[in-house]
């Protein structure tokens, strides 16, 4: 009955990026239940509901990018030697996304 994470999908998180869209934003979750596929449970349902609703990419920033590699993304922009920024490529058609 107690919230484990968080992840938001936005329109953009980056003011030097606007045309960029839409972003994972602030996806968290309760560090004693890290590292038990919460992260990865909750990004797969962010990338499902954005690929319903007809987005071909989900854009994002992190300093950890080995986490959303595994997940399937890929580096876009180094904007500091511990910072990207990332993007997840939908396929609209086919199978979901499963874990």
């Amino acid at each position: 009955d107690e919230p484990l994470g968080c992840v938001h999908l936005i329109d953009h998180d980056d003011d030097t990026l606007p045309f960029l869209h839409p972003w994972l934003a602030a996806m968290a979750v309760v560090p004693g239940r890290r590292g038990q596929g919460i992260g990865s449970a909750l990004g797969r349902a962010l990338l499902r509901d954005a690929r319903a609703m007809g987005f071909q990419r989900v854009w994002f920033g992190t300093d950890g990018p080995g986490f959303y590699e595994r997940l399937g993304a890929r580096r876009h922009l180094q904007r500091s030697t511990t910072f990207w920024t990332m993007v997840f490529e939908l396929e609209l058609t086919g199978p979901p996304l499963s874990g």
